[in-house]
């Protein structure tokens, strides 16, 4: 794509950025639908640390919790238009343009795992939602809470992590996952892999 630049998201999202940027985006954990509030909280306590910062939220999605997180990060923005903005959708071009200006991407979005070691930017992956997936060293894992969470912040601000995950290679796009694939298969006992089973309950003849 052709990235804009930092004039023209600028003017685009009407808010600072000459300063540092941090990309955020925080989803509902589903599996732990009850400690949204708390978390959410906890990730805004942390960001507030940040004052002279510019954040660019990007919308909550639409799992179970969504309206709580979506309450509280507007009322935060809200505090600071002039360095805080949360769009419902940026788009492709405007999201990877402003995360290839961002200092830090940050939130519990599978795009801190993906796209951001691949545009070299540092992620502090907050939580356990993306638990399980493939993590560049240009990632920081930390808990929901604002102390975990502000140390990793300053972790990933600081010089000598920018300048290893500009070096950071992306996990994907390695090459040669054909062979890798057809490798992996090869050493597989297929036919002991279980199939998705099916329940079907017997119906009982009705008179109606």
């Amino acid at each position: 794509i052709e990235y804009l630049d930092k004039q023209s998201l600028s003017q685009e999202f009407s808010i600072d950025l000459s300063n540092q940027i941090f990309l955020i985006t925080y989803h509902p954990v589903t599996l732990r639908p009850d400690n949204n509030k708390v978390s959410i909280v906890e990730l805004i306590n942390a960001l507030s640390e940040f004052s002279d910062t510019s954040m660019i939220f990007t919308g909550v999605n639409s799992d179970p919790g969504n309206k709580v997180i979506k309450e509280k990060l507007e009322n935060f923005v809200s505090q600071n238009s002039s360095k805080r903005i949360l769009f419902e959708s940026l788009g492709v071009e405007r999201y990877l343009s402003t995360m290839k200006l961002a200092n830090i991407v940050i939130g519990n979005s599978s795009s801190g795992l993906i796209e951001a070691p691949a545009l070299g930017v540092p992620t502090v992956n907050v939580g356990e939602r993306q638990k399980g997936r493939l993590s560049s060293p240009s990632v920081i894992n930390c808990k929901e809470e604002k102390k975990d969470i502000i140390k990793a912040i300053k972790k990933a601000l600081n010089p000598s992590f920018i300048g290893q995950a500009k070096k950071t290679s992306t996990l994907y796009l390695q090459g040669n996952a054909a062979n890798k694939i057809a490798s992996v298969l090869a050493k597989t006992e297929i036919k002991s892999l279980i199939t998705k089973p099916f329940y079907d309950f017997k119906i009982e003849k009705s008179n109606f």
